[in-house]
């Protein structure tokens, strides 16, 4: 694993972080990736304010390490029924009792497309702050609120989409808040419009074990395409899978201090951290970039 500043907070954080964010998986297999995560050297993990069951197992998995070694983030969503400030404080609270743990690192607030931030979630936000129940407070989304946050300092950590697509509006914009002191994570690595429906074949799934298998996979309908054209190179490099191409051309942005990641299991998340020390094919970046101009010329950005 290689680490990265977090902003300019004196620590370090690993490329690749992972979210345990997923209300689907069980508990048993986020404590596999738990595992998996810190002997690859990850030590960034995050949760949700809607699926923060992990927390316990996660305080118990860095028991025996230092606190500063390790970093531990709060998601909140837009529409979160967290309807007062005293609300915020007992979520923050349960979810560091759960995970054993005297305050988490970040509470990161995912901003509403229009309209402001609650006030009330903001000011439970600070308090925690105050506190020391929370170090910093975190945002996820643009517009004309995540400039008055940022114009009052509110924030110390952002969140933000970055990918081999990533028009240069984007690119600037993820620059300028690091250029601003803030930390940055970032997100969506592996956006749609390089993901390939998944091909689903009766003889591939059922192989020797059957007939009625055959028939069963026949009925499995694909889900809708959203690959575009130009990047269906991304399919046909020998040795890599279009995620870890992908994953590989965002970790060259030297602003973004770690890439949240959101693996099904251990076995692709050890994948993923393996990329941290891959080099990408000489030719791979050329291409990259021409798809970019293509994709971005076709969606008139």
């Amino acid at each position: 694993m290689r680490y990265r500043a977090f902003g300019l907070f004196n620590q370090n954080v690993s490329s690749i972080g992972v979210s345990l964010a997923n209300p689907d998986m069980k508990l048993r297999h986020k404590r596999d990736l738990l595992i998996a995560g810190l002997e690859a050297g990850i030590n960034l993990y995050e949760v949700d304010s809607s699926d923060f069951q992990a927390a316990e197992p996660l305080g118990q998995a860095v028991d025996s390490l230092e606190r500063a070694q390790f970093l531990f983030g709060l998601r909140v969503r837009a529409y979160s029924r967290l309807a007062s400030a005293a609300t915020v404080l007992d979520l923050v609270q349960e979810v560091t009792e759960q995970a054993n743990l005297e305050f988490i690192d970040y509470l990161m607030l995912e901003l509403p497309a229009r309209g402001a931030v609650s006030a009330d979630l903001l000011k439970g936000a600070t308090a925690a702050k105050s506190r020391g129940m929370v170090r910093f407070i975190g945002m996820t989304g643009q517009g004309p609120e995540a400039e008055r946050l940022l114009k009052s300092n509110s924030v110390q950590v952002a969140s933000e989409s970055f990918n081999l697509a990533s028009p240069w509006s984007q690119r600037n914009y993820v620059r300028d808040l690091s250029a601003k002191g803030l930390a940055l994570i970032g997100e969506d690595y592996f956006p749609a419009l390089a993901r390939d429906a998944p091909a689903v074949r009766a003889e591939e799934e059922a192989g020797q074990r059957g007939n009625w298998l055959a028939r069963l996979a026949e009925k499995v309908v694909p889900g809708p395409a959203t690959l575009h054209p130009a990047y269906r190179f991304l399919y046909e490099v020998p040795d890599w899978t279009a995620e870890e191409l992908c994953l590989a051309s965002a970790l060259n942005e030297p602003a973004i201090s770690c890439f949240l990641t959101s693996p099904d299991d251990a076995a692709t998340l050890n994948r993923l951290a393996a990329v941290v020390d891959r080099e990408i094919p000489a030719y791979i970046p050329a291409q990259i970039e021409m798809a970019r101009i293509e994709y971005l010329k076709s969606a008139g950005l």
